[in-house]
């Protein structure tokens, strides 16, 4: 009995020998290992699109910006003659980048930017940006220090003491400053008021601290004087900047404040280049088509800005018609499973050395309308 019940053990101890766990692992592995080469090569395709997608993302972002203001360049300076001398629309210096990108800045005016009223007005005080409007009479001579207005300057807040962004502007001297333009528009020019008589309605402006001042004068009949706040003339500039001079900076500030507050607008920007188009060559028309180192009528090469000293070419600044704006992203991190490639030729910078970091290159052309008005 008992020999009987150990033999129909044996042959119930059922199960799955060596030979038989081998082949199914066999034909697992055979199964998996193509699953997660599908997986592999999707996680490193997915990595390389995001990496590609945030390029182009910033790419995109710094674009927006720097069309909004170029669009804006020379708006309400033509032809503006300031204390420290002429202001123009656009200053472009050329290769100036530690990697040989360019710098571009934007002049502009920009009524809305900084109001005098911060809210410290004294009670009683007038604000300075509100004082009205006033319009020239041509009777004095051009050197005069006195220039009569139309308009009745008694009650009008001209002859009372007035407040701007912190400065209290105190009668009968006052020195602030106020832009008069010509009818047509096609120049003005920063003076300081150094005094009002509201009988017979008359701006004072002889010199002041060093600077000649009589040139209300020089303008002709039902020329505009207003109050002009500096901080309201914008000068904003696109360089790359960081740690790695990849970092797309925006620094907006007043055009007589050397400093400002840089701002970075997209990271991972290998290069910045510029192209300038007008009627350099005195042709009447503009060549868009030329590439630009055969074509006269565009700068890519070299600066044009009146900042360096030389003035033989400002002239050339006023002629500025379209600005070609090329920024390259480029991935943060290299892809050594994609084929190597270099950065390429922008302009007048010379393509670089073949690396695995991927780029995208987008240019737009900008026309400065206000340039020609």
């Amino acid at each position: 009995m008992k020999e009987l019940f150990l033999k129909k053990m044996k042959r119930d101890n059922s199960g799955f020998t060596l030979l038989e766990l081998m082949i199914v692992t066999g034909i697992f592995m055979l199964v998996l290992i193509p699953v997660l080469g599908v997986f592999s090569s999707s996680y490193e395709s997915y990595v390389v699109q995001d990496d590609i997608s945030g390029t182009q993302e910033n790419v995109r972002a710094g674009m927006l910006f720097m069309k909004r203001d170029v669009r804006m360049a020379g708006s309400g300076i033509k032809d503006l003659i300031t204390l420290d001398g002429r202001l123009y629309g656009v200053e472009f210096e050329n290769g100036v980048g530690d990697t040989g990108s360019d710098r571009l800045t934007i002049v502009y005016h920009n009524p809305d930017s900084s109001p005098c009223d911060d809210g410290n007005v004294p009670s009683g005080t007038w604000v300075c940006s509100d004082l009205p409007t006033v319009t020239l009479k041509d009777k004095m001579p051009e050197t005069a220090t006195a220039a009569d207005v139309n308009e009745e300057l008694k009650g009008s807040g001209w002859d009372e003491d007035c407040y701007c962004g912190g400065t209290l502007y105190t009668k009968p001297k006052f020195g602030y400053r106020v832009i008069i333009t010509s009818p047509k528009g096609d120049m003005s020019n920063l003076l300081i008021v150094t005094g009002v008589l509201p009988l017979p309605d008359k701006l004072l402006n002889g010199p002041f601290d060093g600077f000649e001042n009589k040139v209300l004068n020089t303008y002709p009949n039902k020329s505009t004087i207003r109050f002009f706040n500096e901080e309201q003339v914008l000068a904003v500039t696109y360089y790359l900047g960081g740690d790695n001079n990849d970092t797309l900076m925006r620094n907006s500030r007043s055009y007589n404040d050397d400093v400002g507050n840089p701002q970075p607008l997209a990271e991972n920007i290998e290069d910045l280049q510029f192209a300038l188009y007008g009627d350099f060559d005195g042709d009447n028309t503009v060549d868009l088509e030329t590439p630009c180192d055969t074509n006269g009528d565009c700068i890519n090469d070299e600066s044009l800005t009146s900042l360096d000293g030389d003035t033989s070419d400002d002239g050339l600044i006023d002629s500025v018609r379209v600005v070609r704006i090329s920024i390259l992203g480029r991935t943060g991190t290299p892809h050594r499973e994609l084929s190597p490639t270099a950065r390429p030729g922008i302009e007048d910078h010379t393509a670089g050395s073949v690396d695995y970091y991927r780029r995208r290159l987008l240019q737009a052309e900008v026309k400065v309308r206000n340039l020609g008005l």
